[in-house]
């Protein structure tokens, strides 16, 4: 695991559920080693990524109005 992995929806209290009112937040995020021996100073190289994405949950055409996508490489 590299950042946290969740899934969460909710509604407001003071409002009924409907189109505009019920969204979902999911983030999913890995590490792999691409490296199986160790580099300098005691190192490894890594690849990452993380994606977080937000969901419309009623809607039928483009339920996702935003998805985050970060890979890298990192040194650890």
């Amino acid at each position: 695991m590299f950042r946290d992995n969740y899934f969460t929806t909710g509604i407001p209290f003071n409002q009924p559920i409907n189109q505009k009112t019920a969204d979902a937040k999911f983030q999913t995020s890995i590490r792999q080693r691409l490296t199986k021996s160790i580099l300098p100073f005691n190192t490894f190289l890594d690849v990452t990524y993380t994606q977080k994405s937000f969901w419309d949950i009623y809607r039928t055409s483009l339920p996702f109005p935003d998805n985050n996508f970060n890979p890298g490489l990192s040194i650890g």
